[in-house]
């Protein structure tokens, strides 16, 4: 599924170690991604900043 283009229906949960995790479609098919492994490839939408903020925390979040 790399590289490929998904859509985001929304969240279905968190995790300790993946984070949140993002509930996606890709044609038919549901499946349940990380969302530290989604990129927006639309830098002018909404999604993107708060997207790439929460990949910065949560990768960060254990630095002291």
């Amino acid at each position: 599924m790399e590289g490929d283009k998904i859509s985001v229906k929304g969240i279905s949960g968190v995790d300790d170690l993946y984070g949140l995790i993002a509930e996606t479609r890709y044609g038919r098919k549901k499946y349940y991604v990380p969302l530290l492994d989604i990129e927006v490839i639309d830098k002018g939408s909404v999604n993107y900043q708060p997207v790439e903020d929460f990949k910065v925390w949560f990768s960060n979040r254990w630095i002291q």
